[in-house]
């Protein structure tokens, strides 16, 4: 790239000064880049690092943790994209340099352009130095030629004298003409254009040198793409990319709206003033002063709204992590439905089997019957309340099984022989 031009002190201030700083801030991007990239301990540093991501995922798949395919895909697609941006200036150039240094100028163009406002930075400047210029004109008036007659001087024209009797007419009014300093210069109009000097050149200059500087430190910031602890950088320096490229198309939208209000307003008081009708002309420097002051700040409230915009990029994973955090923090876990605690008032044995209740209360009487006769209650008795029980109300016997109500017990299956024989034996 060819060495950028001294600057001019005695040229064009507005139009010198932007050129050389765009001019400086394109160098530094690309000599930048190139010192830090192929050849330099940059790239040396970033060939460890590819080795030390390689590694940690081979150690991550021999400890058993498989990989999956996303991440699988995801980890290819990083290192080849680090690859190509921090080691190869063509692909840098044409993904990231072109993009941040000549897309806000080209996109400024195609948007101002239908409504008449002006094209790009080029168009911009130049008009934005005749503004300065023709406001300085008008802010220092004409320089007074004296009279043709070289030596001596014509004698003004007697008054005529006023009739004793007669009535004074009124004087005929003074023109109004503007205000001037102690040097011939009206501080108004000068400090108008000082305003809209300053507020260009910080708005077009600012996001110039900032661009320059990041491009500069872009193989850097492309290294620390590989591991998770070092990606805030990466994103950190996008969304500086990405405020600065809006930032110049703001920049130019806000200068070709207050060209559009600033240029009728100087061709006007230039107008006026060589038409010699001052009338208007104090009332046009204090809405020239007003006018730039309030673009001034519209130009500083579109830098901060482009920046806010910009600083709401993030990637993919670090989404997912910061929603999940916040769910964290702000959601609560879905209810679990349990049941009913049991009622405190109610008796636990009212949920048994109305059977073993029965049972129970039966053997609680034998208890008692024991304990007043002295004497240990007999099993069978035991067992006939157990039976009786387990029977149902009223002591009747369980029912026999189905198939068995009419089958015959081993007495009814003796016959008669053998009942004599038993007999005589």
């Amino acid at each position: 790239m060819p060495a950028c031009p001294a600057f001019d002190p005695l040229g064009p201030y507005v139009t010198g000064l932007t050129r050389l700083v765009d001019c400086h801030a394109r160098t530094l991007g690309e000599e930048g880049y190139r010192a830090l990239g192929y050849g330099s301990p940059i790239a040396v540093a970033l060939t460890g690092l590819l080795v030390i991501y390689v590694a940690l995922v081979g150690y991550r798949v021999a400890l058993g943790d498989m990989l999956s395919l996303r991440e699988s895909v995801v980890g290819a697609v990083r290192i080849g994209f680090v690859l190509a941006l921090a080691s190869q200036w063509p692909a840098y150039r044409t993904l990231v340099y072109n993009v941040v240094i000549d897309g806000p100028g080209e996109i400024a163009a195609r948007v101002l352009a239908p409504d008449g406002l002006g094209g790009g930075d080029p168009n911009l400047i130049d008009r934005v130095q005749a503004a300065y210029t023709a406001i300085e004109r008008a802010a220092r008036p004409e320089p007074v030629t004296p009279p043709a007659a070289a030596g001596a001087a014509t004698p003004a024209p007697a008054a005529p004298a006023t009739p004793p009797g007669a009535a004074q007419q009124p004087a005929t009014p003074a023109p109004i003409t503007p205000t001037l300093g102690e040097s011939g210069v009206n501080p108004t109009i000068s400090r108008a254009g000082q305003v809209m000097l300053v507020a260009t050149l910080a708005g077009a200059l600012s996001v110039r040198i900032v661009a320059g500087l990041m491009l500069a430190l872009g193989p850097i910031a492309v290294a620390c793409l590989l591991f998770g602890a070092l990606r805030g950088v990466f994103e950190g320096w996008v969304r500086v990319l990405a405020g600065a490229a809006l930032g110049a198309i703001g920049v130019a939208a806000v200068l070709a709206l207050e060209l559009a209000i600033v240029e009728p307003q100087v061709t006007a008081l230039l107008a006026a003033r060589a038409a010699a009708d001052p009338v208007p002309a104090p009332l046009l420097p204090g809405e020239l002063l007003a006018t730039t002051l309030l673009f001034a700040l519209v130009l500083l409230a579109m830098l901060l709204a482009t920046a806010r915009m910009a600083a709401g990029f993030r990637l993919p994973d670090t989404v997912l992590r910061e929603a999940r955090a916040w769910i964290g923090r702000m959601g609560t876990p879905p209810p679990v439905l349990a049941l009913p605690a049991p009622r405190l008032d109610t008796d636990p044995r009212d949920e048994r089997p109305r059977a073993l209740a029965v049972a129970d209360a039966i053997s609680a009487r034998l208890r008692q019957e024991q304990r007043a006769g002295g004497g240990a209650a007999p099993a069978a008795a035991r067992e006939v309340a157990s039976a009786s029980a387990l029977g149902g109300p009223g002591g009747a016997s369980a029912p026999a099984p189905i198939g068995q109500s009419y089958r015959r017990t081993a007495s009814q299956r003796r016959s008669a022989s053998a009942g004599r024989r038993d007999a005589a034996g």
